[in-house]
């Protein structure tokens, strides 16, 4: 057995998750609450003739709090950039694909999850680059087809063992389809991130571009650039940052693919420094 699952602790933080997201963000009924939408970040998009898309809510994995061999609590959170292109309209909302509509914790979790398979994953390369980085960490051959790590004696896919959240929850989409959010929206979700991350507690965080980055240095009081690993006590909680590129950026800092060079030279080698 490589972990145990620390049922209580994720069961806990997963209804405390919920909870702040019901009170502050996207409400069960569908509406989606947040302070600054109406006042602030809507009305920052529109001016830049952006559509705006509100709320796309963090994936919650159902292993996220693990404890290792050693005793050592391990919890995962990746932060990527804001939610970008609308969903497809053709897709159905049972797979948690809602076009230009809020997305719910239970609607990002099933599109997560329906990436576990390699073939379906193909089009995607910001999951395929998220799966390897996963592997890396959790020491799986990058190159081998074993994407699972033994939890409680059962074979766990590792999209199952950490939490996906953005920096920017809501997007401001341009006429060619991407992400612009404004100054606005990314200084409004500051708090959101705050507020996530003292629930979440994460012992590794992992951020994915600069939107990510530059969130986090706001919570944190620190600068935090590409390429980096920092250690940081948060609330009390030693957390380690692994602050990267995001795995679709554009030219020599790409990491979607464990041939990528930076994958190989860089991504891998902070990674793995768990």
């Amino acid at each position: 057995m490589d972990y145990r699952h620390d049922s209580a602790d994720s069961t806990t933080r997963r209804a405390s998750l919920s909870e702040y997201i019901e009170r502050e963000l996207l409400r069960t009924d569908r509406s989606f609450i947040c302070r600054h939408c109406v006042t602030s970040c809507r009305p920052s998009a529109e001016a830049q003739s952006r559509q705006f898309v509100s709320g796309e809510m963090p994936h919650f994995g159902d292993h996220y709090s693990l404890i290792d061999k050693g005793g050592r609590p391990i919890r995962i959170v990746v932060m990527g950039q804001e939610r970008g292109v609308p969903k497809a309209s053709s897709s159905s909302q049972e797979e948690g694909r809602c076009g230009a509509s809020s997305v719910s914790m239970e609607e990002r979790t099933k599109v997560i999850q329906a990436n576990r398979p390699r073939n379906f994953r193909k089009a995607n390369s910001h999951i395929s680059g998220t799966v390897f980085g996963l592997m890396a960490m959790y020491k799986l051959d990058v190159h081998g087809y074993r994407e699972t790590i033994d939890i409680d004696g059962a074979a766990t896919h590792v999209l199952d063992a950490f939490v996906l959240t953005n920096s920017t929850l809501c997007s401001a989409v341009d006429a060619k389809g991407k992400g612009r959010s404004t100054p606005p929206m990314q200084a409004n979700c500051v708090e959101h991130a705050r507020a996530m991350l003292r629930i979440l507690a994460p012992t590794y965080l992992v951020l994915q571009g600069k939107s990510a980055g530059k969130t986090v240095s706001q919570v944190l009081g620190m600068r935090l650039d590409g390429g980096c690993v920092a250690d940081y006590d948060f609330s009390g909680q030693s957390m380690r940052i692994i602050s990267l590129p995001h795995p679709t950026s554009q030219g020599a800092t790409n990491w979607s693919g464990p041939n990528r060079e930076y994958f190989r030279t860089t991504a891998s080698k902070l990674l793995q420094q768990t």
